[in-house]
């Protein structure tokens, strides 16, 4: 049995690394108002915190007319605002047997555990925390890619990332490359990140590139690609084994923001790689399997949980299209998962899965749509999959 969290700020807690943390008044009304989310992911005996348990219950039984399937049957709800005690008394936790599951383990979800009342044989200690910190670094995806792409072949792979720790390291890559983009080893997703061009490192850049060495002890730095499109491979580990969960299509704004999912079957995902990129189906899955043996090799002997490797399409108008297969690598549930389970386990017929702010999007009343969360007049976040016509596919492909 799981206690599932949905921490939306765990990304920043990695990047602050301090007992002072406290997450934003908007990542933390972020957190309340998509607390249904992990209801997607769970399995039946399952415990999901969120922020009202009537509000959550209600909602459950509301969406079988839209999903015509039980979801969340079987599976309990909590609050933080009710003691732990009280909630295992409740729901029968045999606390030996339960095992906490937030989106990502950070220090911050460790303390808010702590103060619920949960005992410290349930929490990981600082030493696993602090493993979980390094392993969540930048620095990762820069060991993985050339171990990854060189595996694959450059013919078919590009990709190159550095560590660097001075100013003075910085200057060579940026005046090897028409730009570079430059990474902070911790930040939360889209967050972190800026770029230049050779033409123009203006003294902003450098203090930038100083800030981040100053107070993260080094800078990640990348060629600055011509990205056509979001992929990852989605994978779960436990005890020393890999196994794959399943491909994830986003999207991202220009500064690496997520923006949203793609909808896709597995099949659907390889095959639309495959068009673009001019392979057979077996290139991509020898893309997983390379991914997935380097990620038992250099992840699963130290981590159990679920993870995600960020890949992209770069276009090169001169020599064609190829695949970077290591972009970062995240350690802690994402919503490309949840994306992957939404489409193979409750709404088959969605196009696509976006979390709007506001609770609005333009045009959205000429959208079916299916809310994931419960949406009311006090709701900044929302979570919605949007439904399809049965031809979506050959359209995307096709025109």
């Amino acid at each position: 049995m799981k206690i599932l969290v949905f921490n939306p700020e765990h990304d920043m807690a990695l990047a602050d690394n301090k007992s002072s943390f406290l997450p934003p008044a908007v990542i933390r009304k972020m957190a309340n108002d998509l607390s249904f989310l992990p209801t997607w992911i769970a399995e039946p005996g399952d415990i999901v915190i969120v922020d009202s348990v009537e509000r959550a219950e209600i909602f459950r039984d509301s969406i079988y007319n839209k999903v015509k399937k039980k979801v969340g049957e079987g599976v309990c709800f909590a609050s933080f605002k009710e003691p732990f005690k009280n909630v295992c008394s409740r729901l029968s936790i045999d606390v030996d047997n339960a095992e906490l599951a937030p989106w990502g383990w950070d220090g911050y979800i460790k303390r808010k555990f702590e103060k619920w009342g949960v005992p410290q044989s349930m929490l990981p200690s600082e030493e696993k925390l602090e493993g979980i910190r390094n392993l969540s670094s930048r620095r990762v995806a820069v060991k993985m890619l050339p171990l990854v792409a060189d595996a694959i072949g450059r013919d078919f792979c590009v990709g190159e990332s550095f560590v660097i720790t001075s100013l003075e390291e910085f200057f060579p890559l940026a005046e090897k490359y028409e730009g570079v983009m430059m990474k902070m080893p911790w930040s939360s997703s889209g967050k972190g990140l800026n770029y230049c061009y050779s033409t123009n490192i203006t003294e902003k850049v450098k203090g930038w590139v100083n800030n981040v060495i100053e107070k993260q002890g080094c800078c990640i730095v990348e060629p600055l690609y011509n990205k056509f499109g979001d992929y990852a491979l989605e994978f779960k580990v436990s005890e020393g084994k890999v196994s794959f969960l399943g491909y994830s299509k986003f999207d991202t704004a220009n500064q690496g923001t997520y923006q949203g999912n793609v909808l896709m079957t597995d099949k659907e995902i390889e095959d639309y790689m495959c068009y673009i990129l001019g392979v057979d189906v077996d290139k991509i899955r020898t893309v997983r399997k390379v991914v997935e043996e380097n990620v038992r090799n250099l992840i699963a002997p130290y981590y159990n949980g679920v993870l995600g490797v960020d890949m992209m399409i770069v276009r090169d108008y001169e020599k064609g299209d190829f695949l970077h297969p290591c972009v970062e690598v995240n350690l802690r549930n994402n919503m490309g998962i949840l994306a992957h389970e939404l489409k193979s386990r409750w709404i088959t017929n969605a196009e696509r899965f976006d979390i709007h702010y506001n609770n609005f999007i333009p045009n959205d009343k000429e959208l079916e749509y299916i809310p994931l969360v419960p949406e009311h007049d006090k709701s900044k976040y929302t979570a919605r999959v949007y439904l399809q016509d049965k031809n979506w596919f050959d359209n995307v492909i096709f025109g």
